[in-house]
This record gives structure tokens, sequence and C-alpha cells, in this order.
């Protein structure tokens, strides 16, 4: 009976759409990663030149462990979900009738779910190693095909990682029956590593991070830290020592997650669950003979005006809120993210070993570690909130009901934005624990709600809205969420593909920084401007999901284009256009601004600037020049007009045995003044690369002012 649910688990998948598209995006990343690394893109951005090669061991290493790590996250929709599907599906009682044993049916749905993952893992393997080749790429910086290098990586890696969190996300969605606390165990895990790897950076205590970091990541690192560029272009992965000892640790943790899965293990089951308002059961018995009761049922007055649908609004996004607080996921995603926040904390006061105030603007520093939980609740909550009638079965009662789309829709966003304040507010609340456990009382307090509630929440909004839409064109709720963390690691990445302004990259552009001398200073404006810019096409979003949102019998996704083109009137069109126009409009003047009225160099025109002035000058290379041995400067700084003048005496003196007969000055393009004590004649200004070349009058061995 293996055999026949292992082929049957095997079976679904290929006839699943899914599986296709988590290939196709996977082949696609692991193509554009490997070729840019390779110098695809070269003659879009920087040339791709280095003394590395990019395919070797260790250069593979880091890009195919890098990018399973990405297939982690489906873990959960692919290996948690065997068991849980045949409950979702009411199936278990009838399939649980027929003559296979427990260790038939637990191995079979775990190793047809890690035979699903091979599959992609392989493709993104090729993947790679195809776009090492493709055409375009650098052949210096790129050497011959070795399967080694891949099978090391697999094997002593990607495998064995591959199992062991496999087992542990199937036994928590196997127990549990939900997805999401397979997606938070992920979370956590990952978190945690990147906790451990902080907490034991020392040298001192590198061993440690080695055998404790159950992805193997750290043992690796533990031995190629300080390797040469010549070993980390020849030698294979070292298989010894930590390596070893740490892929035996955690792969007897492995065994032993899933012996205890199979002992755990009963067909009978119910879900486990943590309920801290566990009432006594008591057995009731129903009489229906009690006769016939007259009973009055209250007038009802129907009352669809403004107002009312506004009061719905709150009350339905005060049920979706605390339906998200109260959840494990959430309080698990908070939990773990306050203490890397706290740990930030402690780490943050101390700069080289120094002390330091815990100022407000350092709380809110340390804080930052925390938008990542914001957004991974953002985006797992925004689907969760749009499907939730439908996982619970009772979408067609609350479809019938004479409540608007917007109403319905609005609720929900509005419990997200409810959400992100509450984390926000954490952040807050955490700071100031830590500044009055160091004695510290200068609370700021309108210094936190400024950047935590105006500039860091417009932020999440604009995330929030992709999130939705995303949410509502794709079925899972699961699948959406991977989606969104494809885009948030994605978009930043797009700069390797010569796409470097922030106006082509969503939610990107330029951040603020805070000085206890002048406050945020003139960023804040260039930061509310993108900002209002993506808020547009946020809001654009927005409008689209609620053209897409469904109530009723359709699912696919040809259906719900032919009912938002059929909603596609009156106010839709109206408001597209306005926020359409002010959107394109904002990113104009953005684009004047950058590209019209400041002359805007971008990376591949500055390489090609310091090729040309490496060709002009490198004549001069081999020059006898003064040294400076001593500069005495004074800097005068107006923050408040954003400007500074300088004025200094450098003493140069020639320690060669040459005479010197010319000076060459290489500077910025700031207007300056130059000026020496030694007769000397300008005789090259190169204003476009801000060199220029000085020629003494006489030939001198002593020093110059």
């Amino acid at each position: 009976m293996f055999f026949t649910i292992f082929l049957n688990e095997i079976k679904y998948w290929f006839g699943r759409p899914a599986l296709y598209i988590y290939i196709l995006i996977f082949l696609f990343i692991a193509l554009m990663m490997s070729g840019s690394a390779a110098g695809l893109f070269d003659f879009l951005t920087v040339t791709t030149g280095s003394s590395k090669i990019v395919n070797s061991p260790l250069g593979i290493t880091g890009l195919f462990g890098g990018l399973t790590g990405l297939i982690i996250f489906l873990y959960p929709s692919i290996i948690g979900v065997a068991v849980y599907r045949d409950y979702k599906s009411e199936m278990h009682t009838i399939l649980y009738s027929y003559p296979f044993t427990k260790a038939e049916y637990l191995f079979a749905k775990f190793f047809s779910g890690i035979f699903i993952v091979n599959i992609i893992v392989l493709i993104t393997g090729l993947g790679i190693a195809l776009g090492f080749v493709l055409p375009g790429t650098n052949p210096d910086i790129v050497t011959a095909f070795d399967i080694r290098s891949y099978l090391d990586i697999y094997l002593i890696y990607i495998l064995p990682n591959m199992l062991f969190m496999g087992a542990i996300v199937f036994g928590i969605v196997t127990f549990t029956r939900n997805i999401s606390a397979g997606f938070i165990t992920v979370l956590i895990l990952l978190i945690c590593q990147g906790f451990l790897a902080n907490l034991f950076d020392d040298p001192e205590r590198r061993f440690i991070a080695a055998i404790l970091d159950p992805f193997g990541d750290s043992s690796i690192y533990y031995y190629t830290r300080y390797w040469t560029v010549s070993e980390q272009n020849e030698l294979y992965l070292p298989i010894k020592g930590v390596v070893i000892y740490n892929r035996l640790i955690w792969g007897a943790v492995g065994i032993a997650l899933f012996t205890t899965i199979y002992k755990l293990f009963r067909f009978s089951q119910n879900a486990f669950t943590i309920n801290f308002n566990k009432k006594d059961s008591k057995r009731t018995t129903k009489s229906n003979f009690g006769g016939i009761v007259k009973i009055n049922l209250p007038k009802i007055n129907l009352n669809f005006s403004l107002k009312n649908e506004l009061k719905s609004l709150w009350k339905l996004s005060n049920i979706d809120f605390l339906f998200i607080i109260k959840s494990w996921p959430f309080i698990s995603i908070v939990l773990v993210g306050l203490l890397i926040n706290l740990v930030g904390l402690f780490e943050l006061g101390n700069i080289f070993g120094t002390a330091t105030l815990p100022r407000t603007w350092r709380m809110l520093q340390a804080g930052s570690s925390f938008t990542l939980a914001i957004n991974i609740c953002t985006f797992l909550y925004a689907g969760i909130l749009i499907h939730r009638s439908r996982i619970s079965n009772i979408n067609q009662l609350i479809d019938t009901t004479p409540i608007p789309n917007w109403v319905l829709l609005g609720s929900k966003f509005l419990a997200i934005l409810k959400m992100q304040l509450v984390l926000l507010s954490l952040i807050m609340i955490t700071g100031l624990l830590f500044q009055t456990y160091q004695g510290f009382y200068d609370y700021e307090i309108g210094h936190y709600i400024y950047e935590l509630l105006v500039l860091n929440l417009i932020y999440f909004i604009i995330w929030a809205f992709l999130a939705f839409l995303v949410q509502t064109l794709i079925s899972n709720p699961y699948v959406g969420l991977f989606v969104m963390v494809v885009l948030l690691i994605g978009i930043p990445l797009t700069q390797l593909a010569g796409i470097e302004q922030s106006i082509f990259k969503y939610s990107q552009g330029p951040g603020f920084s805070y000085s206890d001398m002048n406050g945020y200073g003139a960023r804040l404006g260039p930061y509310f401007i993108y900002n209002f810019y993506w808020l547009c096409l946020g809001i654009i979003f927005y409008i689209l999901t609620a053209l897409f949102y469904i109530r009723g019998l359709p699912n696919n996704f040809r259906e719900k284009l032919i009912i938002a083109k059929s909603r596609f009137n009156g106010k839709y069109p109206f408001f597209i256009s306005i926020f359409t126009i002010i959107f394109i409009s904002t990113g104009g003047y953005i684009y004047y601004t950058n590209n019209i009225l400041n002359d805007r160099t971008s990376s591949k025109e500055r390489e090609i600037e310091t090729v040309e002035w490496e060709k002009k000058y490198k004549k001069y290379e081999n020059y006898n020049q003064p040294r400076i041995v001593s500069v005495n400067v004074d800097v005068n700084i107006f923050p408040d007009s954003r400007d500074v003048n300088a004025s200094g005496e450098y003493t140069m003196i020639n320690k060669t045995t040459e005479a010197i007969d010319s000076i060459f000055l290489d500077h910025n393009s700031a207007l300056s003044t130059f000026k020496f004590d030694k007769e000397n004649s300008l005789v090259s200004e190169d204003t476009l690369y801000n060199f220029d070349i000085y020629k003494l009058r006489n030939h001198y061995l002593l020093e110059i002012h």
C-alpha cells in the first residue's frame, strides 16, 4: 500500500497547476540570479569583473543554498498538506478504513512531499547551471561545469535540511491541521537561525554556532571564512569536523522528530489546539415535546444608510481584528519578533564596546528589525481574511447577506491596518521599557508616535494594498503569501538587471534618518513624495481588488475577469483614472527632478567614465608624488541651509630620492580653490574628471604647502 499511496500523491501533484507555477518561478529566478552573477546584464549595469569564479564550489553553495532557502516556504503547502488534505476533504473516515498500516500511510505521505520538493530543487539547480552559460555571460569568471559542486551542496546541505525541516513542518501541520502553523514554524526557525548566527558571531563562540545551526550554514562558514580567493575558486566544500558533527546531530534530531510523529499519530485523533478558555462539557437532553410556545418576534427596521454601513464596517473590522490577534500564528510571529527586537536593543547600545545612551532614535533604529514580522503578518492575514469564509465553509451564508462588497472588503483592510498599528505600538512599548530599565527617562513620545505611526505606517499600508490584490487574484492564501515574499525579496534585486531608479521598483525610494543635531533634516520631503507616488498606485491596486473581489461560486480567474469587466462602470473608471493621472504626474515630476533638473549618472555610465579616466591618466601611475604628512582643516556646517564650507592646510613632503616637478590633484566637483606656497602653473584642468595637474616652477625635494 505504500507505493499505492505514494504514487497517488505524485499523480495528484502532477495534475495541479501550482506545481508547474512553482517550477517556472524558481527556474526563472535561478536563471536570472546565476546569469546576473556571471555578467548577463553587463550591458545594462556595472560589468561583473572579479578574480572569483562565480560557479566555483563555494559560489554554487551560496547560490544554490540561498535559493533552496526560499523553497522552504513551500514546505507547508507541499509536505505539510499531505495528511491535512485528507481531513480537509472529509475523506479520512473512508480512507482510514482501507487495509494499510500507519507506517505505510505516514511514510508515503511524507516522502511523496519530499519527492515533489526535490523536483523543484533539482530544476532550480538545472536553472543555475544553465544561467552561467547563457549568451552574454562573461566566460572569464565562469569555469567548466563540475557536477561534484552541485552534488556536495545537495547531499551535505540541501537534502538533510529538506528532511529535517520537512519532518518538523509535516508534524506541525498534521497535528494542528493548520497550514498557517507550518508557515509560522518555518519563519520562526529562519529567524532563530539568524538570531543564533548574530549571538555567536564572536570568534570565541563560532564553534558553538557551527554546531547549533540547524541549517548548517555556520558550520560551512566556520571553515571557509578565511579562505583566500584562490582557495574559494578551487577547493570543494570541507566535509570534515564541525560539518560532519552538525549534520549528524541535526540528522538525529530529524529522525527523532519523525519517530515522535509516528508514535503520536492516530487515525482517529482530533486536531491539536490550545485554548485557555476551556470549559467543562455538560451533557444536556433536549425535549421536543414540551408543547408549542408562542414567541413574539421583535420588529426589525431595515437600514441601508451610509451611516449604518460605516458602523457595520467598523464592527466587522473589530471581529477580524480580534480573530488576528487571538490566533497562534500571529502570537508566535510577534513573540519571536519582540525577542529579536529586545536582543537588538541590548546590542545597539554598545558601539565597539562603548556604552551609549538609549536615545529614542536608537530605540527606533533597533525596532527596524521588527519590519519583517509586520510584513509577514500583513501578507499572511490579508489572504486569510479574504478567504476566511471559504476556508470555514460559511462563504455561501455570508455571500447572501445584504452587506455591500466595499464594507466586507474594507473591514478586512481596516483590520489589517489596526494590526499594523498594534505591532508598531509594540516597538514603542519595548523602547520605553528598555529606556526605563536602563535608567533613562528622557522619553520622546512625540518622536515615537511620529516616526512609527506616520513615517513607517505609510510603508506598510503600501505593501498591504499589493497584498490584497495578490491574495484576491490567487485562491490559495499560502501561495499568495509565497508570491508576496518573492516580491518583497526580488524587487530590490532588480537592480542587478539594470533597474536602478526607485520609481520603477514598487515601494522603493529614499529613506530617512534622524540626528540629534538637526532631526530628520531635509530628507523627509523626498520620502513623502515617493510614498505619495506609491500610495497612489496602491489605491489603484485596491480599486482593482474591489473589482475582482468575488462573492458567490465563481472561483477560477476567467470567471473573476468576466465579473470584473461587468463591474467596470460608474465610479470605478473615474477613480482609477484620477489616481492613475496623479500617479503618472507624480512619477513624471520625480523623473524630471532626478534626470532633467539634476545630472543623473547610472552605474554603467559611472563605470564607463572610470574606464575612460583610467585610460587617460594611467600613464601617470608611476610618477613620484609628495605624501601628505599633516592636515589642519576648519569645517563649518550649516544644517538649516544644508550647506558646508571648509578651509585647510595640507603639508606634503617628497619622500622619494628624486625631484618632483608636477603635482597631480584629484578632487571632487565641489567649488574649490587650491593654492601652493611654491611657484607653479596650472597646465591641465579636467572639469569632467576633476583632475588637475600643476607644474612647479622649480623641482623640489623638500616639503610643499
